[in-house]
Parts: C-alpha cells; sequence; structure tokens
C-alpha cells in the first residue's frame, strides 16, 4: 500500500499538509524542503494524472483519496496496487 500525498481538495491545503506532516515527522523535517514537498505536491499529481498514471479514480473521473497513516485529511493518490513489487 502507499501513494502520494497531496493536498488537492478543497478541505485541505498545502498548510494544513505542512502541519501534519511535521507531526508525523516529529519535528526532525527540514523544514524547507517539506514546505515545497506541500507546495508543489498537488501540481506533480496533476501533471502525473495528466500523463496518464492510472491513479484511483470516482466514478465522475475525479481522483479519488484516501487517509494515509496519521494525516487529518484524505490526500493520498494512489494506483491500486500498481507497485511493480
Amino acid at each position: 500500500e502507499g501513494g502520494i500525498q497531496a493536498a488537492d481538495k478543497e478541505n485541505d491545503s498545502p498548510m494544513i499538509h505542512y502541519v501534519d506532516a511535521l507531526g508525523g515527522g516529529h519535528f526532525k523535517n527540514v523544514p524547507e524542503l517539506l514546505y515545497k514537498l506541500v507546495t508543489e505536491g498537488p501540481g506533480a499529481v496533476k501533471w502525473l494524472n495528466d500523463l496518464g498514471v492510472m491513479f484511483d479514480k470516482e466514478a465522475d473521473g475525479t481522483m479519488l483519496t484516501t487517509h494515509g497513516g496519521g494525516t487529518s485529511r484524505k490526500r493520498m493518490h494512489a494506483a491500486k496496487d500498481y507497485s511493480g513489487a
């Protein structure tokens, strides 16, 4: 299991993601790198989707998101079990 965390839903934001990730990293994160991750993540997921990555989708075609460990919002974008393992 796994996926890409990106705050791209209406009830989420890069700053909420930042706070979640700070706590999840036990405050040992590199702040500048974490900021880059949470602010550029949504665009990266959109880019991958536009390239044809087979992310899980809702019936209406929007990307399905689920909770990752310890997160306060559903922001995990996954592609079934296409991990290659």
